[in-house]
């Protein structure tokens, strides 16, 4: 019998039972109102009966009008009450029967004994006489009421207890039957109910441990039986589904350590879950023990660190591809690979990610020694376009390509300046200019060099020097323009930026605040003057402030040696000139220097120390900047080989820079002077150059000529030597300044490119520049 069935049958009965249980108890409920019902009519008709008899002896004591009506009046009620009750459901009927009629021969007594009363005055011995019996048989039959309600009511009691000891079996009865039915529920539920639940719950913890084997074996034709051979079919199924995905992993496996690539899976706390046999090969891991490992471990700190960018974007569900070589695992040489690292996602979230890794060895080499033969050309264009002007034009002369250094010289931005002609730079010539000069020279395949400028975006004036050669097609024909320029007016800006720094410098150190202070060394009490208030960035309190006012405004770093300067200058040992720190309320930090002077009495004593503070930090700040722009001037200079030099004419004192005395090999104690200046020229050279100088100081004009010098170490080079005149406030020649450039390479590329027909060249060749040395 099915389960389902007998937990039905069984909540039948339950219910049948609990609900006969009901009914009778509202049955039994209604016989005991009832009966209450009846016992309480009955107890009125005793009493009301009493009630007669007390009324019957006082109307016959003393004939009273009041007794006649009371009697009267009680008679009524206990007819009616009689009348009233109900006694068939319980067997009274005959008696309550008996009672009425007894009650309905009391008024006939009363009236005749009413009579008998007013004929008392005519015979007083026979009326006496029957009045007595009367009486007597009213009195009796009144009792005879009294005495029959008693009864009945006795009788009543005795129902209403048999009732009540009915409606206690009857419950009883109940409550074991139901008790008998639920323990044979439960009873029933444990055996047909928790017992395959047990076993199904066994099997599925067998199962879960990995025996698949396991069965229930519970073979009821119920429910359970039907649940529990459903059971053992999908443990079947599962059993054979995991045996096929056991042979299709050994398949995969075996597929995947045939592959020479690394192959595996990480989940996102990068522990391996599958890794394929040539881990082994690349790292020297056995693949069997690889799941559970950690990816550090494997790869090593160095590698992981390299490869963490590409874990992290990989974990965020972007797939990743890079090269990189790494050591093999027998320290021979490098093993270059391509690696793809593709997220694992499963909705929107990503558990972890594939790994797969080419070796790329073979490969690389070829690739390398293609790199390798075209190592210098890329490393030539690399350094020209980091150290020089490119650009490319078309064979209509618009730019195809300009380089960051183009971009930053001009002013103008790529896109600005990307399909323009040459004409957007503004080009200015020494003589001549870029359409009449240039252009026809490239158009016939011929390049040029020289000196040109050009105006920026921001209306300021540069000067480069421009290599401009033609490449050609594989047909011959003019293919596009390249351009490899050198911005000659660094030096120039540099100086003119490091003559601003410094106006700017002393114009700050002029206008600097000096702050005085008083420093009471008994009470250990300041007084400022409104300058150290502003130094400080405090406010005036109103009266003398504590040393601490000073002390917690040093920086922490530098307390501790600021408060030794003033113990050891207070001690007598040393005088009182620190520079340190402060830190304004706001947090900003200024650095200070300050000089005191103790003030003793006759003994020595120490009583207070006077001084200044003065805000140092802008000078700190400038001559940080200052040794900055002198550290990139000399660069620039060692770069560009260019050095600068200056004549004092009204001393005859002559300065070089350390690039010019470079450029002239010239040991670190040689002194220079105009004479042996000019004696390092080479004889062709030494007229042109003092011609210029001298036409120099009497014209004002600047002179930019290329000469052939002879360094101190006797070497032959060619030299850019430029110069200019300075004048004083009246007018009159007071320095010369200029620069030297060694040209020697330029000079020599020159004769390189130049058409092999001898031409004429000028021992000099003098210009005026138009900018400012």
């Amino acid at each position: 019998m099915q389960v389902r069935r007998l937990m039905l049958w069984g909540m039948a009965l339950a219910f049948g039972l609990v609900a006969l249980h009901q009914v009778a108890f509202e049955l039994l409920e209604r016989q005991r109102e009832r009966i209450d019902a009846v016992q309480l009519a009955v107890g009125k008709v005793s009493r009301d009966a009493a009630g007669l008899l007390v009324l019957t002896q006082d109307y016959l004591l003393h004939g009273h009008g009041r007794a006649r009506r009371q009697w009267h009046a009680v008679y009524a009620e206990v007819s009616r009450t009689l009348r009233a009750i109900d006694g068939r459901a319980m067997g009274l009927d005959d008696d309550i029967v008996g009672l009425l009629g007894v009650s309905e021969g009391l008024q006939p007594l009363f009236a005749a004994l009413e009579s008998a009363a007013r004929e008392g005055a005519a015979d007083a011995d026979g009326v006496d006489a029957r009045r007595q019996m009367l009486s007597d048989h009213l009195v009796a039959e009144t009792r005879r009421i009294s005495e029959g309600a008693f009864d009945l009511a006795g009788r009543l009691i005795d129902l209403r207890n048999q009732q009540q000891r009915r409606l206690r079996i009857a419950t009883l009865a109940a409550n074991a039957l139901l008790t008998a039915l639920l323990a044979g529920l439960v009873a029933v539920v444990m055996r047909r109910v928790l017992r395959p639940m047990r076993q199904l719950q066994d099997t599925a913890r067998r199962i879960e441990g990995g025996e698949l084997q396991a069965r229930s074996a519970y073979a009821a034709p119920d429910e359970f039986g039907s649940l529990s051979q459903s059971f053992d079919a999908m443990t079947q199924a599962l059993q054979d589904r995991q045996a096929a995905l056991e042979a299709t992993r050994r398949d995969l496996r075996t597929v995947l350590d045939a592959v020479p690539s690394v192959i595996g899976y990480w989940d996102r706390n990068l522990n391996n879950r599958v890794a394929n046999r040539a881990h082994h090969t690349w790292f020297g891991a056995d693949p069997d023990t690889l799941p559970g490992r950690n990816m550090r471990d494997l790869l090593g700190p160095t590698l992981f660190e390299a490869n963490r960018p590409y874990i992290e974007a990989a974990l965020r569900g972007e797939p990743q591809t890079f090269e990189r070589s790494i050591s093999r695992p027998d320290g021979l040489g490098l093993r270059h690979t391509l690696a793809h690292y593709l997220p694992d996602r499963q909705g929107d979230e990503v558990q972890g990610f594939y790994v797969i890794v080419h070796d790329l060895t073979e490969l690389n080499e070829g690739r390398l020694q293609l790199a390798a033969a075209l190592g210098e050309n890329e490393a030539l264009l690399a350094a020209i376009q980091q150290y020089s002007l490119f650009s490319e034009m078309d064979p209509d002369g618009r730019f195809i390509t300009v380089n960051d250094n183009v971009c930053r010289l001009s002013g103008f931005s790529r896109e600005e300046l990307l399909g323009k002609t040459y004409a957007v730079h503004r080009p200015q010539l020494a003589s001549g200019d870029f359409d009449s000069e240039i252009w026809p020279a490239l158009r016939a395949g011929r390049a040029w060099q020289g000196e040109i400028g050009g105006v920026a975006k921001d209306g300021s004036v540069y000067w480069t020097y421009a290599v401009m050669v033609p490449v050609r097609a594989a047909d011959g024909s003019i293919r596009k323009y390249v351009s490899i320029r050198t911005d000659i007016t660094a030096q120039k800006r540099l100086a003119q930026e490091a003559q601003r720094i410094n106006e700017r410098f002393e114009l700050a150190a002029g206008a600097a605040g000096i702050g005085v202070w008083d420093y009471d060394v008994v009470a250990r009490t300041l007084v400022w003057d409104d300058q150290m208030y502003a130094l400080y960035g405090r406010h005036r309190s109103g009266g003398l402030e504590p040393y601490t006012l000073w002390s917690e405004s040093v920086h922490s770093e530098d307390r501790a040696t600021s408060e030794q300067a003033l113990q050891v200058a207070i001690d007598g040992h040393a005088d009182f000139e620190p520079q340190f720190r402060i830190v304004r309320p706001d947090g900003e930090e200024r650095q200070i220097k300050a000089m005191a002077r103790v003030v003793r009495d006759a003994a020595g004593r120490p009583l207070r120390m006077i001084g200044v503070n003065f805000d140092v930090t802008d000078r700190l700040r400038t001559e940080a900047a200052l040794q900055a722009n002198e550290s990139l001037l000399r660069s620039v200079g060692r770069m560009a080989l260019v050095g600068g030099w200056r004549v004092d004419l009204r001393g005859g004192r002559l300065h070089w820079s350390e690039q010019t005395r470079a450029i002239h090999e010239v040991p670190a104690d040689f002194e220079p002077t105009l004479e042996t200046a000019i004696t390092f020229y080479a004889p062709e050279s030494r007229p042109v150059i003092t011609d210029a100088v001298s036409r120099s100081i009497a014209s004002g004009q600047g002179w930019d000529l290329e000469l052939r010098l002879i360094t101190h170490t006797g070497r032959s080079i060619w030299v850019r030597a430029m110069g200019e005149v300075e004048f004083d406030a009246q007018g009159k020649p007071a320095q010369l300044v200029g620069a030297f450039q060694d040209i020697t390479e330029r000079r020599r590329m020159d004769d390189l490119l130049r058409p092999r027909l001898p031409r004429p060249r000028p021992p000099a060749r003098p210009r005026v520049p138009s900018w400012p040395i």
